[in-house]
């Protein structure tokens, strides 16, 4: 049987490219969907979003890739997590895509072989082996539940999705304000790239990507509650402090 393994980040694909080829396979087919699921609309103008957030633009037609490359022989193998909520997110989104075309689909969660392996992302290739031990095929019922989940998403249209004791909770940007403004309070005068460093040395948010952190930390200062006292060579060296309130 001919397996496509669906990640969603390139680093995770270029893991399972080294796995395959430290194993001498040479029939493989590694997919990434990098798509930011964790933030921002997914239901109006998702590529607009991401346009003009991010200047994020995917550089490959992943879903025209993704099927023409099915046939009666094939497995779809997902690759997601029950930590990290941009690996999670993957595993609805592709159920709902697929539900209706395709239904041997399986999954395998980073977290199952090691509670700390929260994205194939951060792995090492070694590690994929004793991690496809816990591969589960998905059941029709199964594929529809995540297909649904998906879909409450989507019409909750979040500003965030932030997964939390296992489950993606909806959130909003300033849900999290007082979070960044009292970590900058306690650091006091500094450079961004130390607030950012704290924050995700810390985990604050859930296993979130450092983009979030950065949207969000951007997003104060455009709202003036954070400042920048001295313009560094690169966003990373601007020297940033909490503006006091009156």
């Amino acid at each position: 049987m001919k397996i496509i393994d669906v990640c969603e980040h390139p680093s995770g694909a270029g893991c399972l490219k080294q796995y395959y080829k430290a194993n001498n396979i040479n029939d493989y087919k590694i997919i990434f969907v990098w798509q930011l699921l964790t933030i921002g609309d997914i239901k109006y103008n998702r590529m607009d979003f991401l346009k003009n957030e991010f200047q994020f633009e995917p550089d490959h037609n992943w879903k025209e890739e993704l099927f023409n490359n099915i046939d009666n022989n094939t497995k779809i193998r997902i690759w997601s997590s029950k930590a990290s909520s941009s690996d999670y997110l993957l595993l609805p989104y592709l159920c709902n895509i697929l539900k209706d075309k395709f239904d041997n689909i399986s999954v395998v969660y980073s977290t199952d072989y090691n509670k700390d392996a929260w994205s194939i992302n951060f792995l090492s290739y070694r590690e994929i082996e004793p991690i496809l031990k816990y591969e589960k095929n998905l059941t029709k019922d199964e594929i529809n539940s995540f297909s649904s989940e998906w879909e409450k998403l989507v019409e909750s249209n979040s500003e965030l999705r932030i997964l939390e004791n296992g489950k993606i909770v909806n959130k909003s940007y300033s849900d999290y304000d007082n979070l960044i403004l009292n970590e900058l309070k306690e650091l006091g005068r500094c450079k961004y790239a130390v607030l950012l460093g704290n924050l995700l040395g810390r985990n604050a948010i859930n296993e979130i990507e450092d983009y979030i952190y950065y949207y969000l930390v951007d997003r104060l200062i455009s709202q003036n509650k954070i400042k920048i006292i001295e313009h560094g060579d690169s966003d990373l060296r601007n020297i940033i402090e909490v503006v006091n309130e009156k």
